[in-house]
């Protein structure tokens, strides 16, 4: 799969830098122009309304690992599929962090506002009873209707839930979101993203509420 820097409208224009001396008769001294500064990148949080509450003292404690994600989604750069076997990058547009990070802060957070489950964070420092890890397949935005036309955000996770002292599998979930962008804006692909990604979050979490409060996981754990 060919990975490009695209040329559309939705992008800002390469930047030229040129470098213009300044030269005055008679004088001897010599004058040193450096070039302007390019312009920063425009950079986006994955966004999601989340009202954090405390989790109840019995709530099960649930690690979120750092999902695995193809190389082309190890960056912070914002993708997108100009076609089925062709991804290109925003120019002047970036996330807040790494991919993997947003998504694994992502999951936290939509935990955090739950009282029926306690997630936390690898480098916390504590030993929580289970473990969930998911495998990125899709988290871009595809211009199926042409460059010019909003494009279809495709939001895809595998989640596999575990034991956290002994790595035994207790179950895997996937799931899919889909959400059309008003315009093709980085600004509004941006804002579609982090809807279906919310959305998705959303599900994965009421997944792993069910499948802890199971009597069966929780024999199973003590045992």
């Amino acid at each position: 799969m060919r990975t490009r820097k695209n040329r559309g409208r939705i992008f800002k224009a390469p930047l030229f830098k040129t470098v213009y001396l300044a030269t005055a008769l008679g004088l001897s001294a010599c004058v040193s122009l450096l070039p302007e500064p390019a312009p920063a990148d425009i950079v986006y949080r994955l966004n999601a309304d989340i009202n954090v509450v405390g989790a109840q003292a019995s709530a099960p404690s649930l690690r979120v690992d750092r999902p695995t994600v193809p190389k082309v989604l190890r960056s912070n750069n914002i993708v997108l599929a100009t076609s089925a076997n062709e991804l290109s990058i925003a120019e002047g547009a970036a996330w807040s962090d790494t991919i993997p990070v947003i998504l694994q802060r992502a999951l936290f957070d939509t935990l955090s506002g739950h009282s029926e489950i306690a997630g936390v964070l690898p480098n916390s420092g504590a030993r929580p009873q289970f473990r969930v890890s998911f495998n990125v397949r899709h988290f871009e935005a595809r211009f199926d209707q042409g460059q010019g036309n909003p494009p279809l955000v495709i939001i895809d996770y595998s989640a596999v839930l575990s034991d956290g002292a002994t790595r035994a599998l207790l179950g895997t979930y996937d799931v899919r979101k889909t959400q059309r962008a008003i315009d093709a804006r980085v600004s509004d692909i941006v804002r579609a993203k982090s809807q279906a990604n919310a959305a998705a979050m959303s599900e994965l979490t009421d997944w792993l509420i069910e499948k802890l409060a199971g009597k069966d996981i929780q024999s199973a754990t003590r045992s």
